[in-house]
């Protein structure tokens, strides 16, 4: 098997001569170390990430006929410059004479500049599932610069959701509970309001025989009173109504 690994020459100039193509990296070796990385600990706590990336290398290992020794975990950004995980990946497999494989290049780094010094120092050869045994350096380089460009999009993607969210009233530091929680307390007041609003109709209702849930909601839907979404009344809203209101009326005793 033919694996191939760039040199200084190539990635120092970008030239297209056929030669720069045929730098290729022989070996014998089939022992493989397997990095996987995702992004946030909220996906590493997941595993979904994780575990579909060491699959992927798994299967290549079991389809090529290599040996996987031992799979590194990663919780780190791709665009972080200190990756200790990584550095720990690339030293152990400099030790066991082995290639670094990744199930994509992105997960390897989504910078341009990292890939093409990997590539040009010759620290470790790599290999990335997705890609396969047989890539060009060239065309790792193409695949680098489109993971760069990728996480340059997902990072101006990310600002603009968060201006958005800074526009209705979010604070930078406030959790998604933390936002669901005030979505309720808003919700929660205007249904209190629209209870009391309907409290002395729904007591008139009660005050002249009108004890029953079909009865409440025959009454109000006969005197055009809607719903606070805006639709008839049915026994089990009005259930709910009488239970607000029995909560509100004895917070306030």
């Amino acid at each position: 098997m033919t694996y191939y690994h760039g040199r200084s020459s190539m990635l120092s100039s970008y030239k297209l001569e056929a030669n720069m193509l045929q730098c290729q990296f022989k070996t014998e070796t089939r022992e493989v170390v397997g990095l996987v990385r995702v992004s946030t600990r909220q996906q590493g706590r997941s595993g979904l990430g994780l575990a579909a990336q060491e699959k992927a290398i798994r299967d290549f290992c079991d389809r090529e006929g290599l040996n996987l020794v031992k799979v590194f975990t990663e919780i780190e950004s791709g665009k972080a410059t200190s990756r200790p995980v990584l550095d720990e990946a690339i030293q152990f497999a400099q030790k066991q004479s082995a290639f670094l494989c990744v199930a994509k290049l992105d997960r390897l780094s989504r910078k341009v500049s990292f890939i093409s010094k990997l590539m040009e120092e010759e620290t470790v050869p790599f290999i990335s599932v997705e890609l396969g045994t047989q890539v060009q350096p060239l065309i790792l380089h193409i695949w680098a610069s489109v993971a760069q460009a990728e996480a340059q999009k997902i990072s101006e993607r990310t600002k603009a959701a968060l201006q958005a969210k800074i526009a209705t009233g979010w604070k930078a530091g406030q959790s998604i509970n933390q936002i669901n929680h005030l979505g309720r307390e808003k919700r929660t007041k205007k249904a209190d309001a629209f209870a009391l609003k309907l409290s002395s109709i729904i007591r008139g209702f009660q005050a002249n025989g009108v004890d029953t849930l079909n009865g409440l909601a025959f009454n109000l839907n006969q005197s055009e009173i809607k719903t606070s979404r805006n639709n008839v009344w049915t026994a089990q809203q009005v259930k709910r109504l009488l239970a607000r209101l029995d909560k509100l009326e004895a917070q306030n005793q």
